[in-house]
């Protein structure tokens, strides 16, 4: 019995690193949902569809016309091949021909909920994902701004806020 118990144990030793070894060569599927986390845009003409996807089931939509902008948080759910953004409209995402591309489908809305600009916007187009942009090392090496390594804000902030800066004379 004992002989049997130490044989086994040692079996065990011997085989846990190959089966190490052999899990390693198989690469995890990847979750279709991940594949469309992440901030993705689109234009056509002056009207632009932002979202940033979140792995939590929520995305945050931006309709942008003419510099006016319609913003909020909206659910997003998995269906069948790719994911559905329950906005208004909505958007049915599909994978694209890249990892930074999706091919999206929106919900064509009746014309009395819509603006002429946007019943013009397609309704079958190519999004694409914003990729990160590194800054070059001396970039990061530059000193914070006045303020900026305080925890707290001038009192005079309030009133300074929101106005326009001038750098020339007019």
């Amino acid at each position: 019995m004992c002989k049997n118990l130490i044989r086994r144990a040692l079996l065990a030793f011997v085989l846990i690193p190959v089966m190490v070894v052999v899990g390693a060569d198989e690469k995890p599927k990847q979750d279709a949902v991940s594949e469309f986390t992440g901030t993705w845009s689109t234009i056509s003409g002056t009207n632009s569809v932002i979202f940033s996807i979140k792995d939590d089931g929520e995305a945050v939509m931006f309709l942008l016309q003419s510099g006016a902008y319609n913003m909020g948080n909206v659910p997003w759910k998995r269906v069948p091949g790719g994911i559905l953004i329950e906005g208004l409209p909505r958007f049915r995402f599909w994978k694209g021909r890249n990892r930074n591309e999706a091919r999206v489908e929106m919900e064509a809305l009746p014309p009395e909920m819509t603006s002429e600009d946007w019943q013009e916007f397609p309704l079958s187009f190519f999004m694409r994902r914003a990729s990160s942009k590194r800054l070059p090392k001396q970039f990061h090496q530059r000193s914070l701004p006045k303020n900026w390594g305080n925890a707290k804000l001038p009192p005079e902030w309030d009133q300074s806020a929101g106005r326009r800066r001038v750098y020339r004379e007019k």
